[in-house]
């Protein structure tokens, strides 16, 4: 009996040490992943902080309808924090373009197209500035290779900004608040 015990005991503190090596294990991996992003990615800088705490969640190819009306190849990274997305290669060197703070933007499947959705971006965040300085309002359309590709980048992006502990409204994203 006090064999057992001694050994429900044993198994208890190693597996406290396994959590707390793993753990310790994906906060290196991410830290790696995160620097790696960070070395590849040029451009708008600035609006890209330096944060240590930012993860990698997701990164892949998805095309956003560009300033003449048509697809373009864009790589999106999303971190813990952010949607951030540019010119470039998947896993390779990429011109930043932008970056989105969690609740600064909600996204949306597109009703009229299983292979698209929507990224809403909330007056007083968006970068675009109008005739008199001011900022507006703006929607991305986002295209990805499949519906499934879709529901999984609208899914992982939900739950990192719910995990981030940011509230977002959808009504805020609809009518005349949004416009």
């Amino acid at each position: 009996d006090k064999l057992h015990q001694k050994l429900k005991e044993t198994i208890v503190l190693v597996s406290e040490a396994a959590d707390h090596c793993n753990d310790e294990l994906e906060k290196h991996s991410n830290q790696l992943l995160y620097n790696d992003v960070k070395t590849r990615f040029s451009g708008k800088l600035k609006k890209f902080n330096d944060n240590p705490k930012r993860v990698v969640i997701k990164e892949g190819m998805l095309e956003k309808i560009g300033g003449f009306g048509y697809f373009q190849d864009r790589v999106f990274v999303l971190f813990c924090d952010c949607l951030a997305y540019g010119k470039g290669k998947s896993h390779g060197k990429v011109n930043i373009r932008n970056v989105l703070n969690f609740g600064t933007f909600e996204v949306f499947p597109d009703p009229a197209e299983e292979s698209q959705f929507e990224i809403r971006i909330r007056k007083g965040s968006a970068t675009a500035k109008d005739k008199d300085g001011l900022s507006k309002s703006k929607v991305y359309v986002i295209r990805a290779k499949s519906k499934f590709d879709v529901m999984t980048w609208i899914k992982s992006i939900h739950q990192a900004i719910e995990k981030a502990g940011v509230h977002v409204s959808q009504s805020d994203f609809y009518g005349e608040h949004f416009w």
